[in-house]
C-alpha cells in the first residue's frame, strides 16, 4: 500500500505573515527607475519630441552613430499623449468631493462672456 501524500505549505485560512509590502516595488524595478530618472532625463526629451524640436537618434545606418532629426506627427502626438498625464492627472470623481460643500467652477472666456 501507498503512503498518503503529504500536503505542504500553509494550510487554508492560515493568513500570510512576512514577505514584500504591497505596493513595493522589486529590487530590479526601483534600480531601473532610478537609473532612468538620473540618467536618461525622460521628462525632456518628451517635451522636445511634443514641441516638435530635434531630437538625437540612432543612425539606421550606422547605430554606433547618432542623427539629428525632426520627430514625426505621429511621434509628437504619441509623446503627448505619455506626457499629459504626468502634468494633468485624470481627474476623477472623488478628486473633487470637498467638505459636503457643493463645488462651483466658473469658466471665464473674456469680457462679457461666460460659459
Amino acid at each position: 500500500m501507498t503512503e498518503p501524500t503529504k500536503k505542504h505549505g500553509r494550510p487554508k485560512g492560515l493568513p500570510k505573515t512576512g514577505g514584500r509590502k504591497k505596493g513595493v516595488p522589486n529590487r530590479t524595478t526601483a534600480q531601473i527607475r532610478d537609473f532612468i530618472v538620473n540618467h536618461a532625463d525622460p521628462f525632456p526629451l518628451l517635451a522636445r519630441v511634443v514641441k516638435g524640436r530635434k531630437i538625437k537618434v540612432p543612425d539606421p545606418d550606422d547605430p554606433s552613430k547618432t542623427v539629428r532629426r525632426i520627430p514625426s506627427l505621429e511621434e509628437r502626438i504619441a509623446a503627448a499623449r505619455v506626457l499629459a498625464p504626468k502634468i494633468a492627472p485624470d481627474m476623477r470623481e472623488n478628486t473633487l468631493k470637498g467638505d459636503g460643500v457643493p463645488l462651483a467652477v466658473n469658466i471665464n472666456l473674456g469680457p462679457g462672456k461666460a460659459a
